[in-house]
């Protein structure tokens, strides 16, 4: 912008002095055609009007200059006086004739009477042109101005422009800076608790009643600090994959991708969760297609659908429900994770993607460090997808991804077969309770389980319509159900 501003600048400048420049060789032509015409007896005015020979004169040449021819002696005494290009009073052309005569050059200028002239011999009397300059000088200086205050306002919205992109170029890097400075500020909030839980436990195990205890004596406080540690392991981890996120978007690298069956790695992950949302007392329900297939890393395809089930069960709330879909439209796979709960504030819904952020400002929620949707939106975004979220109070809160397919789906999808309420088992200390595995009698058409999963038993069945997002038939807990799966102690 600077650059456009000194070439602005410049243009103008050069413009003033063409004009004046101009204007000085408009008068020094019109004395020399007024004396030309004197030395040829044509003292005829200049034609107007009649087309182009109408100007052949050589006194068009005057233009808009005023000239006067005076004939005088070497005294000043003045002989004879043409005044067909302009007039001139007695005592301005007395004072105009005696200081020509008295000059040494043959051109000049009397500057108290705005008047240039042009003197010759012409036997014994002397020839002396004078032509008008105030007229031309005037307009030569209007049309500079004009051009100056042109190029003024050129300036003054050149720079309302630069201001304005200006604004619009650095509002990234003014979000950046302030997301980078809200980024250290909640990595440190979230690094010094875990630290502080870990020097409090070393304290008490340095302490001079511990001191001498055993590690068995020591075991809850030892517990303590590696629970904190995974945690900020997990922190750093999350943390670095971010951080590798970026470099390969700033050094525009790509994925190794392949071909992922999706549907399984849906169907994995969900199995996974399955115990995990018994355990929480959520209902949780899936409805996938068949043989959908997308291109792209198998891990981090995995670790978006553990995030955003996760998710899910960690909000769907006590007696909540959770629906997983996949189903493809034309060239593009949806992954959609329900579940009921709060709704997010729309204030929030702007920022749920960004890292650390969490709509529970005083961080009480249970939960991880806000950083698994900044996550899962990288994840999709590397594969060329999009992720959105949408919560209302009546359907609750929906995260959609949309991946490319690398291949066509069929029509057949996994449903489950039967709708368990989510009821804690009897089960003692240290073991994980999982679904009945009567109430999901089904198996694997093809392939069977996924490895890993144990009783992971389902069954394919061919759908026939597209089912909504939140399915109907999943009614909520009641105390009826509840009473039905109460044991003779009363404990569920």
């Amino acid at each position: 912008m600077v650059l456009v501003g000194v070439v602005i600048v410049s243009v103008i400048f050069g413009i003033c002095i063409n004009t004046y420049r101009d204007a000085i060789n408009d008068i020094s032509a019109a004395l020399t055609q007024s004396m030309k015409a004197y030395e040829n007896g044509d003292m005829s005015r200049p034609n107007i009007g009649g087309g182009g020979n109408a100007h052949k004169n050589n006194n068009d040449k005057l233009g808009s200059v005023a000239t006067v021819t005076v004939v005088c002696d070497d005294s000043g005494k003045v002989s004879s006086v043409y005044q067909k290009y302009g007039s001139i009073n007695d005592e301005n052309l007395a004072t105009a004739v005696s200081a020509a005569l008295g000059a040494d050059n043959n051109t000049g200028r009397v500057k108290s009477l705005n008047l240039a002239y042009y003197k010759a011999s012409s036997g014994n009397d002397n020839v002396i042109v004078f032509a008008d300059t105030y007229t031309v000088i005037m307009a030569a200086k209007a049309q500079n101005t004009s051009s100056v205050l042109m190029g003024g306002a050129a300036l003054f919205i050149l720079l309302l422009i630069s201001i304005l992109l200006s604004k619009i170029v650095l509002r990234p890097v003014e979000k950046a800076w302030v997301q980078q400075q809200q980024f250290v500020a909640d990595a440190s909030h979230e690094l010094k608790t875990p630290l502080t839980v870990i020097l409090a436990n070393n304290d008490i195990l340095m302490s001079p009643g511990h001191v001498n205890d055993t590690v068995t004596g020591q075991k809850q406080w030892i517990e303590s600090t590696q629970a904190e540690a995974n945690h900020m392991k997990k922190l750093v981890d999350n943390l670095l994959f971010l951080a590798r996120s970026d470099a390969a978007d700033a050094a525009n690298q790509k994925i190794i991708c392949s071909d992922v069956s999706w549907s399984d790695t849906i169907m994995d992950i969900y199995l996974q969760f399955e115990p995990v949302a018994f355990e929480k007392g959520v209902l949780i329900d899936a409805d996938i297609e068949r043989d959908t297939k997308v291109n792209g890393d198998p891990t981090q395809l995995k670790q978006l659908a553990h995030i955003l089930i996760d998710n899910a069960i960690k909000y769907a709330g006590d007696g909540g429900r959770i629906f997983v879909k996949v189903a493809s439209k034309g060239s593009v796979v949806d992954f959609s994770v329900n579940n009921t709960g709060e709704p997010i504030p729309k204030e929030d819904i702007g920022h749920i993607f960004e890292r650390f952020y969490r709509a529970d400002k005083a961080r009480t929620q249970e939960g991880g460090y806000g950083l698994g949707l900044a996550i899962a939106k990288s994840i999709v975004e590397k594969h060329g997808g999009v992720i959105t979220c949408k919560s209302t109070e009546s359907e609750g809160t929906t995260f959609t991804a949309t991946l490319p397919l690398a291949s066509g789906a069929s029509k057949s999808r996994f449903k489950r077969g039967q709708k368990v309420k989510a009821v804690k088992p009897q089960a003692g200390p240290g073991t994980v309770s999982s679904a009945d595995s009567s109430a999901f009698s089904s198996s694997r058409i093809d392939s069977g389980p996924p490895e890993g999963v144990l009783d992971a038993d389902y069954e394919i069945k061919e759908a026939s319509s597209e089912p909504s997002i939140i399915p109907p038939s999943i009614p909520p807990l009641s105390n009826s159900d509840t009473k039905a799966d109460t044991d003779e102690n009363g404990s569920l």
